[in-house]
């Protein structure tokens, strides 16, 4: 797994199950942890899972609290996002999750060894969870692989509403034990993208700021580290407010 790249991703604070808030995920969250926990000594059955979702849904957020999930309960497991992947073998440890993240993205070595990596899967009793931003059958890989993975159990990834990004936001403050107040959070949610992995960015920030300056956190704080990623410090005004 990449411990530097997920906490890169998500502002040294890795995503765990505890602390995700899953909306009307249930059933897709349930079934990643059963996949962890399963203890059969024979070979697994031969589905894996395949996740998909508009960018910002919260798709990598869930494989990284899976991979959490696997490590705290002794399950190897690899994470590979496909945009950084650099050439190297996919893992054949034997019953190992393989975590592929943004498979839109896998070059021709990595869709080549994916494929390889189905193909032996039974055999090593691996699962693989595999993520990507359209349904299989709409997805821009060779049709072989893009056959294996449309075998998958195969879930969309239901994007959360504004009352459950808002969520987010205070319980991420929360793990990372900086309290953040209501009108505070409405402010952010209403100027930044909604990707999960920005709204976390953004919370690490924040929290840098306050204990750096040794202030609370407060609508002026909030303003001016949105202002430092990009974000729309402005929002007060009419025709500022970010895009949804």
């Amino acid at each position: 797994m990449s411990t530097q790249l997920v906490l890169d991703f998500f502002g040294g604070t890795v995503p765990t199950f505890e602390r995700t808030v899953i909306g009307r995920n249930e059933e897709l969250v349930a079934r990643l942890q059963t996949l962890v926990l399963e203890r059969d000594s024979g070979p697994l059955p031969p589905s894996h899972l395949y996740l998909w979702g508009a960018s910002g849904c919260g798709r990598t957020h869930l494989l990284i609290a899976t991979a959490e999930f696997a490590q705290r309960n002794a399950r190897p497991v690899h994470y590979v996002a496909a945009e950084h992947f650099l050439g190297e073998a996919l893992p054949e440890t034997p019953r190992a999750i393989l975590l592929i993240d943004d498979v839109q993205h896998a070059d021709s070595v990595l869709q080549h060894a994916l494929f390889n990596a189905y193909n032996r899967a039974r055999e090593l009793e691996q699962r693989l969870v595999v993520t990507g931003d359209t349904p299989p059958r709409n997805l821009g890989l060779r049709e072989d692989l893009r056959t294996r993975i449309g075998q998958s159990l195969v879930f969309h990834v239901e994007p959360l509403d504004d009352a459950q990004r808002l969520g987010f936001l205070q319980q991420w403050a929360q793990a990372r034990g900086m309290q953040l107040e209501r009108d505070v959070a409405t402010y952010v949610l209403h100027r930044i993208e909604r990707d999960p992995r920005r709204l976390a960015a953004f919370v690490a920030a924040l929290d840098r700021r306050s204990l750096e300056r040794q202030r609370p956190v407060t609508v002026a704080l909030a303003r001016e580290v949105l202002a430092e990623l990009g974000g729309q410090p402005q929002g007060d005004e009419p025709g500022t407010m970010a895009k949804e």
